[in-house]
């Protein structure tokens, strides 16, 4: 999972890292969950198809997106750039 994440990163059009959660809702809207889990923040954002999870280091001051998936509905992590430009265009990022 850990090679498919990094693949990732690589064929996205929007990337969120370094962003904050305010640029992040103004793209994305609110988020579908919001968990604090001792330094890190995890927000994650869904539609009909696809889930985006975002990780934050809330230690720093204005904390910004550090890492990020993008996953379907069944948890599986997107794999192909079809797919991710698909899932873009669900989320109205296109």
């Amino acid at each position: 999972e850990e090679i498919v994440a990094k693949e990732q990163k690589k064929v996205v059009k929007v990337n969120f890292l370094g962003k904050t959660i305010s640029e992040i809702k103004s793209n994305l809207g609110n988020e579908s969950l919001f968990r604090i889990d001792g330094n890190t923040n995890t927000v994650r954002f869904d539609n009909n198809f696809f889930k985006i999870f975002l990780f934050f280091n809330n230690s720093e001051k204005k904390p910004k997106v550090q890492y990020f998936e993008i996953r379907n509905n069944l948890g599986e992590l997107i794999q192909t750039k079809k797919q991710i430009e698909v899932c873009y265009k669900e989320f109205g990022l296109t």
